[in-house]
């Protein structure tokens, strides 16, 4: 058994430096956790529960609350708790990580206290500072919280997937004309090409038709430059002119907001705050179709590629770019940067403020899977399946480790 302890490289050794190293990084970053439900949800592995008095916190913001707690409560630990809990950690991997001396001030600490003893009191006799010099890699958090939360490298971004038109939604055109359109200008089959599985990929897709509330659009009519053809975020108008609905209300604006759009982004912000904080970094792709036989708001005249690739240059990298386009030169696909469609979907709070959120927009040309006249899907859905999925995996494995600078080649409509 000694051996197993000693050996570096065992998965059991792994376990135990993980207990001897996490809890600072998991108090210093308290607030980050509690607010993060992600995070803070997590279940603590089963192996940890003997750590925090012997009774099990469900979810790490449990562990958290109660360590933060203010006086007694029912799960803070006697002194005699204390002391074992103490012990405990020595045996699971403390020893050799801080200095005799440490071990001995717990013991008073835990022992001699006049009143009860807490996880914080714990962590605090376990300072940083005396942790001995030879422990020479502690736990960074994003490391820490890898190991009590799973969660995917990948945000899959899907604003126009839906096409569904909830009662009430504020729409006065003909319900048939309604149906007909929310038909035309949702990404129809798009969820059938995107990967799937939490362990691959966290999808947000809009919940209502684009006629409803748009997501993709900005929250600001003054700032979204389609508002001033009626195709905002709660739009007047559909992609072809025809006016839905009259200028809504502040008060039904305000409902269909909080109801759909704001929902939407928060969810996206949200998984994007979870990822940078397990892997210190978020991919986000945006998957989008657009239509061969009509132009969308914002398209006339522009050339149309089989695959439009945007992004902002400050969240996607040159290298992201170019392994996006040698993915579609590959599967013989014309492609175009930023045209007719560019940038991509970044949450408000990180947009240009931080670099860690790599965000690609991909938009397919809607005729290589359906038939755009009746809107049934056709056998080109295999082909554009493989190739998303493709590009899924390289954003979700981006950087790579051994990354190869190739130079950009058009593949017909190659920028």
């Amino acid at each position: 058994m000694k051996n197993t302890m000693d050996n570096n490289n065992s998965p059991l050794w792994e376990e135990r430096e993980m207990i001897a190293m996490h809890i600072p990084a998991l108090l210093e970053n308290a607030d980050t956790i509690c607010s993060t439900p992600e995070l803070a949800e997590a279940p603590v592995p089963h192996m940890c529960v003997h750590m925090y008095g012997g009774a099990p916190r469900l979810t790490l913001g449990d562990m958290l609350r109660v360590w933060g707690a203010k006086g007694d409560t029912p799960w803070r630990y006697t002194n005699a708790e204390g002391h074992t809990c103490y012990r405990l950690l020595h045996v699971f991997g403390l020893s050799g990580c801080w200095r005799a001396e440490a071990f001995d001030s717990v013991t008073q600490c835990t022992v001699n206290a006049p009143r009860t003893v807490g996880m914080r009191e714990l962590a605090q006799a376990l300072h940083v500072g005396n942790r001995d010099l030879l422990c020479r890699n502690p736990m960074s958090f994003p490391k820490v919280i890898g190991l009590f939360v799973r969660h995917p490298h990948l945000i899959i971004n899907m604003p126009h997937v839906s096409a569904a038109l909830p009662k009430h939604c504020g729409l006065s055109c003909p319900r048939d004309v309604q149906e007909r359109l929310a038909r035309m200008s949702a990404d129809l089959f798009l969820d059938g090409l995107a990967p799937a599985g939490l362990d691959v990929c966290r999808r947000v897709a809009a919940p209502v038709s684009r006629l409803v509330v748009d997501t993709e659009r900005l929250e600001d009519d003054s700032r979204e430059p389609l508002a001033a053809v009626g195709c905002g975020v709660v739009p007047t108008h559909a992609f072809d002119g025809t006016e839905i609905r009259q200028m809504s209300s502040p008060r039904r604006r305000h409902a269909l907001l909080n109801r759909y759009y704001r929902p939407h982004h928060e969810t996206l912000a949200r998984f994007t705050r979870a990822s940078l904080a397990i892997h210190d970094r978020a991919r986000i792709l945006d998957l989008q179709s657009y239509p061969e036989s009509y132009a969308m708001p914002g398209m006339a005249g522009a050339e149309r590629p089989d695959v439009c690739i945007g992004f902002a240059p400050y969240h996607c990298p040159t290298a992201l770019v170019r392994a996006v386009a040698d993915c579609a030169y590959r599967h013989e696909l014309s492609f175009a940067l930023n045209t007719p469609f560019g940038e991509s979907a970044v949450p408000q709070a990180y947009q240009r403020q931080d670099a860690r959120v790599v965000s690609l927009k991909l938009v397919l040309k809607r005729s290589l899977f359906m038939d755009e006249s009746t809107l049934q899907p056709h056998a080109g859905m295999l082909r554009m399946r493989r190739f998303v999925e493709e590009v899924a995996a390289i954003c979700r494995t981006f950087p790579p480790a051994d990354a190869v600078p190739s130079p950009l080649r058009g593949g017909g409509c190659g920028a």
